[in-house]
């Protein structure tokens, strides 16, 4: 990513958790919100939000590669979080 798309995104996310209407729209087409603002041109294909929760886990299964599973929680850092 670059430095601009990097300053892009920030951008996104700061009018997300500001900005009420742009968070609505965000969430009805996240890819036209991301393409306006230079990040990457996703057209055509199915994104999924997910409003993550404190008290959540989600695994992330990979069609293209079964041996492949992301988690996402709080409890659970990553691997860098813990110095690894």
């Amino acid at each position: 990513m670059t430095t601009s798309e990097m300053l892009n995104i920030s951008d996104v996310f700061d009018r997300y958790w500001s900005d009420d209407s742009f968070r609505e729209n965000f969430l009805r087409d996240p890819a036209s919100i991301l393409d306006e603002h230079g990040m990457m041109n996703i057209r055509g294909m199915e994104m999924e939000i997910v409003d993550h929760k404190e008290n959540m886990i989600h695994l992330i299964f990979h069609s293209e590669a079964p041996d492949k599973i992301h988690l996402v929680s709080h409890r659970h850092p990553r691997p860098s979080d813990r110095g690894g």
